[in-house]
């Protein structure tokens, strides 16, 4: 049977050597199944002293933002990767290459990387105002601009 602390909002072994003084057993069934609901999202909080599984609050505005700039930075990586660089970053780097392909295909993912961001950065400023709804992520991915790579 494990330990539950309110205090800590965490399980205990029994066997532990430093458990806080508020824990209190809870039936192995329990524990499994809460377990099993972590694992598909749900966070653990105690009410009236039992942990039970909830819903995680939503994402802050700012922690929403933060995940859709990582998603969008994501993609620019992943559109450089297909051509064959190790990241949007090394792609760009090539801007002012000797070899004049390199050159060229840095050249339009400078172009069009530049064009995704100012459309994301002017989506986030539309939203910070309140003037447009957050997109779905895969809405927003889907609705970038596409890239003209140089033949």
């Amino acid at each position: 049977m494990m330990k539950y602390s309110v205090s800590t909002k965490g399980f205990y072994d029994p066997l532990h050597p430093a458990v806080p003084a508020d824990a209190q057993d809870i039936p192995d069934e329990l524990y499994l199944a809460l377990l099993a609901a972590q694992e598909t999202g749900k966070v653990i909080e105690p009410i009236d002293g039992i942990p039970v599984a909830v819903d995680p609050p939503p994402l802050s505005p700012e922690q929403l933002l933060a995940q859709y700039r990582a998603a969008v930075q994501s993609h620019i990586d992943l559109v450089a990767a297909a051509r064959g660089y190790d990241s949007g970053t090394s792609c760009a780097s090539y801007a002012g290459s000797k070899v004049l392909q390199w050159e060229a295909e840095a050249a339009a993912f400078i172009l069009w990387r530049d064009a995704v961001w100012q459309q994301v950065l002017g989506l986030f400023a539309e939203v910070q105002a309140g003037t447009a709804a957050i997109p779905a992520l895969e809405d927003l991915i889907a609705d970038l601009p596409t890239i003209d790579w140089p033949a």
